[in-house]
């Protein structure tokens, strides 16, 4: 389906699916949606609400597994 909005029902599939520590990969930013204001809402509520994890296939640095060992060493 399209990703102009987060309207989708696998999208609400996988949501519900969730549990935290769950890992859920993204091939590309523009896969996950279109309006940037609502990727950056639903990015929230995946990973502090649900508590799972995001990797972008394509940009490795929206990979919010990195650097948890290290804010666990400064807690």
């Amino acid at each position: 389906m399209s990703g102009k909005d987060f309207v989708r029902p696998a999208y609400k599939s996988l949501v519900k699916k969730l549990t935290p520590g769950d890992l859920v990969y993204v091939q590309s930013i523009d896969r996950l949606g279109r309006n940037y204001h609502e990727i950056q809402d639903q990015w929230r509520f995946l990973t502090k609400e649900r508590g799972a994890d995001i990797a972008v296939i394509d940009m490795p640095l929206l990979d919010t597994r990195n650097g948890k060992d290290w804010r666990k060493r400064c807690q």
